[in-house]
Order: C-alpha cells, then structure tokens, then sequence
C-alpha cells in the first residue's frame, strides 16, 4: 500500500545542495522497474574498487544516499551497521555519496574515534551513476531494491526499521511511507525572492513586506483590503513619505488622514515629505528619489496588527521623523433625518453612484457612499457628518450642485433630510522631525 509523506522539520531532512542545484531529471529507474547488472565503482572497504548489482542477488539490497554533513545521515550509521548483522546474508546496505574519498575517510577516522568504534563499511564514493539512476533532492534516501533486482520501495529514514524489513524478508510484501522528493523550483540567491518568478509564482506567501523607490510603470494608488485567506494587505504605489505615514496611521484615523487639512507639519524641510507640484512637474519629483511602493501582506493572526507592523516599518525606513496623533474640532455640516418617513428604500435596479459638482445621481446605492463622494471631491463649503441613521440601499437625485448650502437643502427636504452646521472631533497626524 502506497502512502505519502512530506518531511519538513530541518532536524529530519538535509537539503541535497548538489542535487538541487539543477532541475530535478525526471528519474531513470521507479518502483517496478528492474535494475540492470550495472557495474558499480568507486568502492570503498570492498575486495575491489567495483561491484556488480548481481553481487546483490537473492538478498534485499538498500541503497543509501548519504554525505557526511547530514545529520540524520549520521545518526543512521550505527542503526545500519545493527540491522545488517540482524539480517546477515538477507540484508545489505550500500550507502552511497557523491563526496570524495579523502572526505568519507577523513569523516570515519573521527567517527570511529569519538565512539570508540571501526566501523567500516562497503560504501561508493565520488557517485554520479547511482544519483543519476535513483535522482532526489533531499538526504537521507532509500532505494530498497528485491533478490531479483526490481525496484520495491523509496523511502526515508523512518522506514528503516527491523519490523519492516521482517516483513518483507517473510512475506516479500511492504507497506512503508514512500518518500516524494517535490519538483526543484529555479532560484538564484543574487536576486529577490519571487521577482520574476525566482523561487516560485508566490501562491504559498504568509507574510510579505518590500519597499522599492519610484516606479514609473504603476500608477499612484492606495490598496487597503482584505486576503482571500483572511489575511490583510496593505499596499502603496509610487506614494511620497507623507501619504505613506498618513496611511501607516489610517487604523486610527480612518479615512480622515488622507485629507492634507488633517495633517500637520512641524518639520525644517517639507519639501521632503510632499510637493504641491502637480502633473509631470509633480512626476519628476517622485522620481527624484521621494517616491517609494510598499506593500505588506500579513497572515490572518496578524491582521489587526498591520497598520501597526507598517508603522514599524516607517519608523525604521524614516527614521528622520517623528509622526504622532491628537484630534482636533472643526466645523462641518451634519446630515440628520427631519422627516424620517419620507426616505423609501430604492426600488432596485443597478447599483450606481455618479456625484460631481454639478450634481449626483444615485440608484440603489448607500447613502454613505454619497456623502464620501462629496467630502472627497470637497464639493460642499464644510465636510458632511452623516448623521442619518439610514442604512438600506436609497435613490437620489441632487440637481443644483453643493456650493450653496441652502439650495441643497431644498432638494435634500424632498428626501427627509436636512444639512445643520455643527462641530465634529476629527483625528489630526503631526509629523515632526526626530
């Protein structure tokens, strides 16, 4: 019976850097295949410097791929030596590495020394035919090969147990975990991790953070939402230092803090932070190293902390200054309902929201989205505090602009609404220089 596993501890599993240095090929022999009376070489602790496969018949012959710096490799050693003994004339171990022989030799010298052993086993050395036969990328590696040379099991080192091999030596059946070796992906150290595809398409990303400088190929846009996975991404394109700090704060100020009224400066050089530059003037000056893309995704466990880890971040990528948050009050107009019996809600259709400064028009949309739009665009003389109450998808229509207040609200009155002047408390972000 077939089973799969996937070793991922570090303390079980070394990494075959030789082998992982090229594609994995696909391999030349699987389970079921029978091996070929190939003359093996490089032999070490043998009569000769090679062996025949056939020198293996009628026994089960397993195969293992070693290197000295693998430490499960090692600690295998003794527990090969004692099941070969156990077995004698039914069981054989060839261990087998791609390593010199000065280095095998030099590394049983000490070995023997520090157990007080002589272990000196039939082992090959300076391998490439082998590896080429049975490929793999991660250490140790089993071949179990049958009394007539066919293929029976890949495995790793927890399947190298007496039990198994009695049971095979009995029944000539065997019911072990094989082990999958996963496809090699290309990767480079010089270049980044995922750029262009380097060491994956980034499908399995938990936590990403990156910041590059100006990029003219984005476009200039603020990204905050949530993952698929219940993660949360955060993400700035070719944003100045200021936005990126009024977004780094955006958990506590909301949406407040991409309004400049919002925002203080108390810096010697605010030509640094932003620019009241605009078009290809505003362009050239991004450019000109006070541009920056960043992005951070966090996995779900995280995702209260983002703004948080951002602000982290910002502190150590600029860590001239100093931002902080108070609050401060200013005027505005509240919304508030007069007649709460005439607003109906919409009467279905598309969903659409169409606001400028010469009106609005909106068909089964929210009554909040209106009002976001007019204190965006800063189409009415003060900011709107929305105070309705209302929550259902609305129609409405605004056909003499905002400018005036009392004209607004005669087309407001038509829906129960009406716009008061009043006060609101608003969060204000300062940045300082450190």
């Amino acid at each position: 019976m077939k089973k799969t596993i996937l070793i991922i501890a570090m303390a079980a599993l070394c990494l075959n850097f030789e082998s992982s240095a090229q594609q994995l090929k696909a391999p030349t022999y699987k389970i079921g295949d029978r091996i070929p009376d190939i003359t093996i070489k490089n032999v070490l602790n043998a009569k000769g410097s090679t062996l025949r496969l056939s020198d293996y018949r009628g026994q089960l012959l397993i195969i293992d791929f070693w290197a000295t710096w693998c430490s499960p490799c090692v600690a295998m050693i003794p527990r090969m030596d004692s099941l070969q003994k156990q077995f004698a004339g039914k069981l054989s171990f060839l261990p087998v590495t791609t390593q010199s022989k000065e280095t095998v030799q030099n590394f049983y010298q000490k070995f023997n020394r520090q157990r007080s052993s002589a272990l000196k086993p039939v082992q090959v050395v300076a391998d490439s035919q082998l590896d080429e036969m049975f490929p793999h990328r991660t250490l140790p590696h089993y071949v179990w090969i049958d009394g007539s040379s066919t293929v029976r099991a890949i495995t790793e080192f927890n399947e190298i147990t007496a039990s198994h091999i009695q049971t095979f030596l009995e029944t000539n059946q065997i019911d072990v975990q094989e082990k999958e070796d996963q496809p090699a992906i290309a990767y480079q150290n010089d270049k980044p991790l995922l750029v262009n595809g380097n060491g994956g398409d980034g499908q399995g990303l938990i936590y990403h953070s990156v910041m590059t400088g100006y990029n003219s190929g984005l476009p200039l846009q603020r990204v905050i939402q949530k993952e698929p996975n219940g993660g949360y991404k955060i993400l700035c394109k070719n944003l100045n230092v200021l936005q990126l700090l009024a977004t780094a704060y955006a958990d506590q100020g909301k949406d407040y803090l991409f309004n400049l009224d919002n925002i203080k400066l108390k810096v010697r050089d605010p030509q640094k932070l932003t620019s009241n530059a605009i078009g290809m003037a505003y362009d050239q000056w991004l450019q000109s190293g006070n541009g920056y893309c960043y992005e951070l995704i966090v996995p779900a466990a995280l995702k209260k902390d983002a703004f948080a880890i951002m602000r982290k971040e910002m502190e150590k990528l600029f860590p001239a200054y100093a931002p902080s948050m108070q609050s401060k009050t200013e005027a505005c107009l509240i919304l508030q309902q007069i007649d709460p019996g005439v607003m109906s809600r919409s009467k279905g259709g598309e969903s659409r929201v169409s606001v400028d400064a010469f009106g609005a028009d909106l068909n089964n949309a929210y009554l909040k989205q209106w009002v976001d739009q007019v204190n965006v665009q800063r189409l009415t003389t003060l900011p709107i505090l929305d105070r309705s109450g209302l929550k259902d998808r609305i129609d409405l229509k605004i056909s003499n602009g905002f400018k005036d207040t009392k004209v607004l609200n005669q087309e407001l009155r038509s829906y129960g609404l009406q716009l008061i002047a009043g006060t609101r408390t608003v969060p204000l972000l300062i940045v300082e220089d450190r």
